[in-house]
């Protein structure tokens, strides 16, 4: 297993996939703490290991990609991941295990493995090891570098029913409509992160095309996703896809089913990311239309 340094945390595993490279700390987590797309600087955000405001438990702020289960809430959602995780071994990639959660019952894994075309696929794995049943969601957060744009698709689809609604939203309490960071086409949504915003930003979606994609001064990431099903329960009003934004980063979020874990049950949601550096810039819709979306597609 090759190792290496990503800003203050100097001891991380290292995957490659074709030009593709990530980092996956050692000494917490599990936590995917960088992202490189050949020589670009680090895709996702590196916080500086401070407890989060308002919480007592030692919950640490670290950046990067991590694993929670939805829906939000405090304590459940807030607790620590400072132990190492155990890491096995597997035929293409690694597999990170946290400790059993004491207050929840949940045990927390990623497994990683190289994917095709320079991918890599991201298991993100839930097990109830408590004595009751308890419903939740898999919940994926990336972290991502500051100064850059959400993409989402809208799933719009003029052939099917017009007298149906076809597109849901879901907004937190704090999100403003006027937020200059939210913008949209008849398509595609898209929030942008503001080093100068005063408020944070929220919002989630029921994503028929099964992506989320960020793109940042050149760089493009995208998450894929079995696209929304109209048969499976997701938290919070229906969403498999969620954003938020702050001052100091913004998420590219993706939810599996909720359901109801048993004692001794498992449950498992899936991600593929690609990345590409290289990229003529981005700000208004056209510009992503024109440059980043046609790559994002032509990966599916």
């Amino acid at each position: 297993m090759k190792t290496t340094d990503v800003g203050i945390y100097k001891h991380c595993a290292e995957l490659k996939s074709g030009d593709f490279r990530i980092a996956i700390t050692l000494d917490f987590g599990p936590r995917v703490i960088g992202a490189f797309i050949g020589d670009s600087k680090n895709l996702f955000v590196e916080l500086p290991n401070e407890p989060m405001p308002g919480l007592d438990n030692d919950y640490r702020q670290y950046g990067g990609h991590r694993l929670w289960h939805s829906p939000e809430a405090t304590p459940r959602s807030y607790l620590p991941d400072n132990e190492p995780p155990k890491v096995s071994q597997l035929k293409d990639g690694l597999l990170f295990e946290s400790k059993t959660e004491p207050e929840s019952g949940i045990q927390k894994s990623i497994e990683i493995t190289r994917g095709p075309k320079g991918s890599f696929v991201v298991t993100h794995i839930l097990v109830n090891n408590g004595l009751w049943p308890v419903q939740l969601a898999p919940w994926a957060l990336t972290q991502m570098a500051p100064g850059g744009t959400i993409i989402i698709p809208q799933g719009r689809d003029l052939s099917r029913n017009p007298l149906a609604a076809d597109r849901y939203l879901s907004l937190w309490p704090y999100s403003d409509l006027a937020d200059k960071r939210f913008f949209f086409d008849n398509d595609y949504l898209f929030l942008a992160q503001d080093k100068k915003a005063t408020t944070a930003f929220k919002l989630g979606t029921a994503c028929l095309d099964g992506w989320i994609a960020y793109y940042n001064q050149g760089t493009l990431f995208a998450k894929y996703i079995e696209p929304w099903d109209a048969e499976t329960t997701y938290a919070d009003n229906g969403c498999n896809v969620e954003t938020y934004s702050c001052a100091t980063f913004i998420e590219a979020e993706t939810l599996g089913a909720l359901v109801t874990l048993q004692p001794g049950e498992a449950t498992s949601h899936v991600e593929v990311w690609r990345a590409w550096n290289g990229l003529p810039p981005c700000k208004k819709p056209t510009d992503f239309r024109k440059i980043a979306i046609p790559i994002i597609e032509k990966a599916l």
